[in-house]
């Protein structure tokens, strides 16, 4: 009862840097436009990958591969007709 599995630590997800990222750029933001501060250090800050980007980006990734492999399919396919072909074509001249 009470016992912390620390296999489960709550560690931070990229939707939690993501948001705190961009609140920190907004707050430097309004500091600049009132005149509290004459930069922004969090101008920089870059969005982490959630879940569902990387979901889709996977997905892509794993689409362009397909389209990849279809094509050397359809290669591999037309040389080996035109190999069949030309060897029929040979038998069929030979005196």
């Amino acid at each position: 009862e009470g016992t912390i599995d620390p296999r489960k630590k709550d560690r931070p997800k990229p939707v939690r840097a993501n948001r705190t990222g961009e609140v920190l750029r907004k707050m430097f933001n309004l500091a600049v436009e009132w005149g509290m501060r004459k930069d922004n250090p969090a101008s920089s800050f870059r969005r982490r990958l959630e879940q569902e980007e990387r979901i889709i980006e996977n997905f892509v990734r794993i689409e362009e591969a397909g389209r990849e492999l279809f094509m050397l399919l359809d290669t591999m396919r037309e040389e080996l007709h035109a190999k069949r072909s030309n060897n029929g074509t040979d038998s069929v001249s030979a005196p």
